[in-house]
């Protein structure tokens, strides 16, 4: 074999042996030149994934306007297709898809709000089907998420539970125990979900500092506990819980924190203004003013059928006679 035929032939072995190893290997882990090779547009969908994510993080930022936040998350799913119209299938940018439209919320104009939460819920199915290993963690607590929303709450239950078997990071399994405790709560599982809000305490105590993920624990561990039929606990865990906000209860209403249903938040203040009736006695008065307005905020949003009614009108009760007022104040 001549010199020039050898020297090809070594260099179509080392490009054939090249591929192979390419082909073996992720992606994102190969040459800009194997990427292109592969798959022409790879580089494409990256840029528009990027920019999608940008428009995302805006996004956030414009909970006080809803609309320009509904038009942002709008460029952000459309993004995202594109992205995976040059790469299909790509898991990456089907994950980014499911949480953009997980976030999607417009006004409608008549007091509701348009969401796409059936279409997120397809998306991350659609994931789990094809990347049965990719971020499952991630994975399963969106589709958490998704059937909380829906109302579908013993499959919400089932997703946390897989979450916490991948997800490796203290703060995020906190996050999904509270959540997961939340649906419990809401599905009458009250044992449990005291028992999923102390687990996620557990794990808010393994990251120093995050005081926030903690806080929020805390609260939901006191409602869980006042539903349970414990108020003496409930209120220890709320003085708690204000501890860690300084004596405030602005982490209830800040950036990520949702209620469902909306009338959620006064239950939790209500156990706060208590908590504070206690521990601040010369203030006693104005604390049980701030409850009783919480309580009667709670029953004028109450929907037909709250189990949790009769427990709030108790405590407004309550409050009542120690202002020494009746019922119809």
């Amino acid at each position: 074999m001549s010199p020039a035929k050898r020297i090809l032939t070594s260099v179509a072995i080392l490009v054939v042996a090249a591929n192979a190893s390419a082909q073996g290997r992720p992606l994102a882990e190969t040459s800009p030149f194997w990427r292109r090779a592969r798959a022409p547009g790879y580089e494409r969908a990256e840029a528009l994934k990027q920019r999608g994510a940008v428009l995302l993080v805006d996004a956030s930022r414009e909970y006080n306007r809803p609309y320009v936040r509904a038009a942002l998350v709008e460029g952000a799913i459309a993004r995202f297709e594109r992205a995976l119209a040059h790469m299909p299938g790509d898991p990456e940018a089907l994950l980014m898809l499911g949480r953009a439209l997980l976030t999607y919320e417009r006004p409608d104009g008549q007091g509701g709000v348009e969401q796409r939460q059936e279409d997120a819920h397809v998306v991350f199915l659609r994931l789990r089907a094809e990347h049965p290993e990719f971020r499952r963690g991630d994975v399963e607590f969106s589709l958490g998420l998704v059937y909380t929303h829906l109302q579908e709450y013993e499959e919400a239950i089932a997703a946390y539970q897989t979450a916490l078997r991948y997800e490796l990071r203290p703060e995020l399994a906190s996050t999904t125990c509270s959540n997961m405790a939340e649906v419990q709560m809401m599905s009458g599982q009250l044992e449990a979900a005291v028992e999923s809000y102390r687990r996620a305490l557990r794990f808010a105590a393994a990251r120093s500092g995050d005081t926030r993920t903690a806080a929020l624990a805390q609260w939901g561990l006191a409602l869980a506990l006042d539903r349970n039929g414990e108020q003496q606990e409930a209120l220890a865990a709320a003085r708690l819980a204000l501890s860690l906000g300084d004596g405030e209860m602005s982490v209830l209403r800040s950036d990520g924190v949702f209620f469902d249903p909306p009338s959620e938040i006064h239950a939790y203040e209500l156990l706060g203004h208590l908590s504070l009736a206690e521990s601040e006695p010369e203030f006693a008065e104005e604390h049980l003013g701030h409850a009783l307005r919480s309580a009667r905020a709670y029953l004028g949003l109450s929907l037909s059928g709250d189990p949790w009614r009769r427990l709030i009108e108790a405590h407004r009760d309550r409050i009542l006679r120690q202002l020494g007022r009746d019922s119809a104040s």
